[in-house]
């Protein structure tokens, strides 16, 4: 039971502006959803008879590709809640990453103030 109650816990660890992002991006996905509909449907009608089924079929198209980005949209303010929460060094902190994660543990020592703006050099 503990494990379905903390499989939400890191929506505890949004902001109020993600959630209207959030929000903003599902009623503007639903609006849009409507014009293009509308538009269809207009279209249909004043096309010659061979040709409407053929605009027709494109509505429920454009409405899973409307719905996926707004997925594509929503996910990474989702994932982002959650990462925001750890500390740079943790985020950075596996040994044998590579050169692009020393880079960035770099990065994080001079947003922390333990670096004098120190950059590793590209090779």
């Amino acid at each position: 039971m503990n494990q379905n109650l903390s499989a939400w816990g890191h929506l505890e660890k949004l902001a109020w502006r993600d959630v209207l992002i959030i929000a903003a991006v599902l009623i503007l996905a639903r609006l849009l959803i409507l014009v293009v509909r509308w538009t269809l449907r207009r279209a249909a009608e004043n096309a010659e008879p061979h040709r409407r089924l053929a605009i027709l079929r494109i509505s429920p198209i454009l409405r899973l590709l409307i719905r996926g980005a707004a997925i594509v949209v929503i996910v990474p303010l989702l994932v982002e809640a959650n990462r925001s929460q750890r500390s740079c060094a943790e985020r950075w902190s596996r040994p044998g990453a590579g050169l692009y994660a020393q880079r960035l543990r770099e990065q994080c020592r001079g947003w922390a103030g333990n670096s004098a703006g120190k950059h590793v050099s590209a090779r």
